[in-house]
């Protein structure tokens, strides 16, 4: 066997290698992630919280669920929390979800929770979001967000102090609207936003498809890479065939 690899195209054929590896192994590792959450949220994932609503302006975060655009108020509350273990936190700052509203702007619809003291079970701690380079950017003086971050709320209201800040959500939420005649309309809803399983609504199958995608279009570019050297001459399978040397008469 016989290569002679051409630089260039060699070069080029590891960058799109690496890159079509790289999104197959991401799709599958998101089908092994979905392939596992539950449905339900485990007992264990809930937190209960006692405690004031702190006088702050409330939090609204932009969203998007099943192409409904949402914004999540999150109120800031100051009390204690207690996990599944019956583990009691106390001095925590909690931003928590009262409310999707569904509409343009979240001044559409009012919410007044300052003062309220405030009581709840069936809480699920949610990650703080940092974004992205395409993430569109925060109006912290306005409490507008586009990345809901527990720490940087508690920053832009100049909250300090406490033992734990974080984002919560509940089991079960209101969603708001707005009726023709101006008035706000209710429904419970399951919380999207407490089970990633559930606010993902793409299926575990879906990224299998995309992963398999991903790895056969990296074996097309190496065969593609191979035949092209074939028919250049570059590559030869077999013994290399030898000129036995003239002997001298």
């Amino acid at each position: 066997m016989s290569f002679r690899p051409m630089p260039f195209l060699t070069f080029c054929m590891i960058a799109g290698l690496a890159v079509l590896i790289w999104l197959g192994s991401w799709q599958w590792v998101r089908f092994q992630e979905k392939s596992h959450q539950s449905e339900e949220i485990p007992v264990t994932g809930f937190v209960s919280v006692k405690g004031e609503v702190l006088d702050a302006p409330i939090q609204f975060a932009y969203t998007t669920y099943n192409g409904e655009a949402l914004w999540r108020s999150f109120t800031p509350v100051k009390g204690c929390l207690k996990t599944s273990d019956h583990k009691e936190t106390c001095n925590v700052l909690a931003f928590v979800d009262r409310g999707l509203l569904s509409a343009v702007k979240p001044t559409e619809v009012g919410l007044v929770f300052i003062g309220q003291a405030y009581t709840a079970d069936e809480l699920v701690v949610v990650d703080n979001n940092n974004g992205s380079v395409f993430s569109p950017s925060n109006s912290p003086d306005k409490g507008i967000w586009y990345t809901a971050n527990a720490d940087k709320m508690a920053e832009a209201l100049k909250l300090s102090g406490f033992e734990r800040v974080m984002l919560l959500e509940p089991k079960m939420i209101d969603r708001i609207r707005k009726s023709q005649d101006g008035k706000d309309v209710r429904d419970s809803i399951a919380n999207p936003f407490a089970n990633p399983a559930k606010l993902d609504d793409l299926p575990p199958a879906r990224h299998l498809g995309y992963a398999l995608t991903w790895f056969g279009l990296a074996a097309a570019l190496i065969a593609v890479y191979l035949a092209f050297h074939m028919s250049a001459g570059r590559l030869r399978f077999g013994p290399q065939k030898t000129t036995a040397p003239l002997k001298n008469e």
